[in-house]
């Protein structure tokens, strides 16, 4: 096994992943994650890592150029310790989470594109040629430069969306009020729909429990000034104990009751302020929030 030497960070034996967090690398050491690059240095200069799938202890060297300018910033060499040859190197992109999204606008009209030129043809005779083409080679050269672009926007495209992925399951945001994720907010805002439909069901059944409670308490109220008529004529006055037994009587055959287990008025009202308050601020959090948080991806 060769020792490697990662030049692109100021730790000696922790190494950057591909994970993003609020746009810097996370670092690992002994496979457990720890803080940022920014603290970079304070860790245990002895502790071996590994980079990017490399099988190889790593040394990390200073994420700025050094002095006479040889290693770029955004750049991981790989160094043999024996040799001290340039065996690879990892090129990094950084950009904001809200650039990467208006580019995967960009690329997925461009893949589409990219992805509808021909890549394989055929010709008649010995000096024929692919039509619209002067000969065989020119076609090959034409069709492998435009599936090599497809590819090519297919990987970045993919690289960013999983970068974007990663920062969202970990960059905290601030929503009507309540912290959560990104890809929280993100899946609230597309599911808030399911909120909605349990709202109108509960706004829906409400209205119409709550009228026909209404309409019962009308044949409760006719019944009983019915039978206060019947049992106390024109000249007969009913006393309170003998209307205390009709009201019972009548009550106890036509008394609406209503079952609310759950408190609905107040489950509604605590709804529609939730969801109100959410669409109203979550698009503006996420839209501050995108444009403040880095993401970082290989570039292919």
């Amino acid at each position: 096994m060769r020792h490697l030497e990662c030049r692109a960070f100021g730790i000696v034996g922790s190494t950057p992943t591909s994970d993003t967090n609020m746009g810097e690398r996370s670092l690992k050491t002994r496979g457990e994650s720890v803080v940022s690059k920014t603290t970079a240095k304070r860790f245990d200069s002895s502790l071996p890592c590994q980079i990017y799938g490399y099988s190889s202890v790593v040394e990390c060297g200073s994420h700025k150029p050094k002095v006479d300018g040889s290693i770029p910033s955004n750049r991981i060499e790989l160094l043999d310790f024996k040799n001290d040859n340039l065996i690879g190197g990892i090129e990094m992109e950084t950009m904001s989470v809200q650039r990467g999204l208006m580019e995967l606008k960009t690329l997925g009209n461009r893949i589409t594109r990219a992805t509808q030129q021909p890549f394989v043809s055929f010709y008649v005779g010995d000096k024929g040629a692919p039509q619209g083409f002067k000969t065989p080679d020119e076609f090959s050269s034409y069709a492998q430069g435009r599936f090599d672009s497809a590819t090519d926007l297919i990987k970045r495209r993919n690289a960013i969306k999983a970068a974007i992925i990663q920062s969202n399951a970990v960059t905290k945001v601030t929503v009507a009020g309540k912290s959560m994720t990104v890809a929280e907010a993100i899946d609230r805002k597309d599911s808030i729909v399911h909120e909605k439909v349990l709202l109108q069901q509960l706004q829906s059944q409400f209205s119409e429990v709550t009228r026909r409670v209404a309409a019962q308490q009308q044949v409760l109220d006719a019944r009983i000034d019915k039978v206060l008529e019947e049992e106390g004529g024109k000249d007969r006055k009913v006393d309170d104990a003998d209307h205390a037994r009709i009201v019972k009587n009548a009550e106890s055959r036509y008394k609406p009751n209503l079952v609310d287990p759950i408190g609905i008025r107040k489950v509604i009202e605590q709804m529609e302020e939730d969801i109100s308050s959410f669409e109203l601020d979550v698009d503006a959090s996420l839209s501050e929030i995108n444009a403040r948080t880095d993401i970082e991806f290989e570039v292919k």
